[in-house]
């Protein structure tokens, strides 16, 4: 159950997406300015299907390179991807799922290209296009998939809210994640509305 009462039944395909673009708003907000005010571009492809498949949200272009949908943009360092994450259970359970299979194909955690991850943690339920959130995390997206992959972290296997179909993921400790070096790269406590 959230923290307050809707009044309407969810509809998680439309949900699923809102909650994403209240993360890259979030992100957006919270570290647009001081990027483009160090000559930095920020690129929302969330909407573009180059960077859909390869599950990357936002791309930051080091020294203002111009951006294309192309496979040479996915491996230059001029470019950091981003992908964002909101996730409404890591706040009361902490744990983090890294995804492995969705969908019957790879899951984002897999085949995401993204440099870093921001994953924003929060309650489950929109209010006049707000969320209530808690912290926000910064996590290197390669030494996460290692972590996911060879720490003790338990497997799930868990319907798929959206289509009928399983998802499995790890179950990342977000109190074992901070041991690792590098691995969580900044954490933001927010405890309101975004």
């Amino acid at each position: 159950m959230s923290v307050y009462e809707t009044s309407r039944q969810p509809d998680f395909q439309k949900d699923i997406a809102t909650y994403g673009k209240i993360g890259e708003n979030f992100f957006m907000n919270t570290f647009g300015k001081a990027l483009t005010s160090r000559g930095e571009q920020i690129y929302d492809v969330s909407n573009r299907l180059f960077w859909q498949k390869i599950d990357v949200d936002l791309v930051i272009s080091k020294g203002g390179k111009p951006l294309v949908d192309s496979f040479e943009a996915v491996s230059d360092d001029s470019f950091l991807k981003i992908e964002i994450k909101v996730d409404t259970r890591a706040a009361h359970t902490g744990n983090l799922p890294f995804e492995i299979i969705s969908h019957g194909g790879w899951g984002w955690g897999i085949k995401s290209h993204a440099d870093k991850v921001f994953v924003v943690l929060c309650e489950d339920g929109i209010q006049n296009g707000m969320i209530y959130a808690h912290k926000a995390y910064l996590i290197d997206m390669l030494k996460w998939k290692v972590f996911a992959s060879y720490s003790s972290n338990t497997f799930r296997n868990a319907p798929n809210r959206i289509v009928n179909e399983e998802i499995y993921d790890f179950l990342c400790k977000i109190e074992h994640m901070k041991k690792v070096p590098g691995l969580i790269l900044g954490e933001i406590e927010i405890n309101g509305w975004i």
